[in-house]
């Protein structure tokens, strides 16, 4: 069972429509269906890993914004010590925001796909922490994944396939097809390239698909740090 304010959304991403509605497979949805999810879901924000560790991901559903964000967070309690309550509560945390969908000017592409996997294991190594199943977290993650060329394997997409058959939510052709949604092939000159300053960074040759280009304010050393907790080389 999902905890804190993920129970929701893990009951409605066993629905079909969710997906349909996360991805805009169908185009920009309408306002009455923003309001709809909006009702259904809670607009939450949900935490991957569950912060255990000083950094996570963090997935908001600013649906009354027709927007879905991704943060880099970190906080600065001590969450092994004894006092620490293990439900859910505030922190003192540090928030930059890295990936923003919204109809407009998506700036979607933040991570890499070592980064969500590294992000999975954390959460499957301690499943009765986490405010989502594993599973789901990859497929909400993957939304904001950069592929190009070099990298770019089917076994991704059939891997989403898989986790979107395991919640129902689809069967067959129509899980292949959300999954390539959730993980479209790389544009033309998408590319991934690592330096020692700032580590990786995606180049998309467009201002408004990736603020991890160099061109924009990411937290690079911010990342450095996470993917360092994720046992990632910087």
């Amino acid at each position: 069972m999902s905890r804190g304010p993920g129970g929701q959304l893990d009951a409605a991403c066993r629905m079909a429509e969710f997906w349909e509605f996360y991805t805009r497979a169908d185009g920009d949805p309408d306002h009455d269906e923003w309001v709809r999810w909006a009702e259904e879901i809670g607009e939450p924000s949900i935490d991957l890993p569950a912060p255990d560790g000083p950094w996570f991901l963090r997935v908001s559903f600013d649906l009354s914004d027709y927007t879905f964000r991704l943060v880099l967070a970190s906080t600065s309690e001590d969450l092994g010590s004894a006092e620490v309550d293990p439900e859910w509560h505030d922190f003192a945390e540090t928030e930059h925001e890295i990936a923003e969908d919204e109809p407009a000017h998506p700036h979607v592409l933040a991570l890499r796909w070592e980064e969500l996997t590294a992000v999975v294991e954390r959460m499957r190594a301690a499943p009765d922490l986490q405010q989502v199943p594993a599973g789901l977290a990859m497929l909400l993650l993957a939304r904001f994944v950069g592929q190009d060329e070099d990298e770019k394997d089917p076994a991704r997409r059939a891997e989403l396939a898989a986790e979107l058959v395991a919640l129902g939510a689809f069967t067959g052709a129509d899980a292949d097809r959300m999954a390539a949604e959730l993980l479209p092939d790389p544009a033309a000159g998408h590319r991934w390239h690592h330096d020692s300053v700032r580590g990786w960074r995606l180049d998309t040759g467009r201002w408004c698909n990736s603020w991890r280009d160099g061109d924009h304010d990411f937290p690079f050393e911010e990342m450095a740090a996470f993917r360092s907790m994720l046992g990632l080389s910087a």
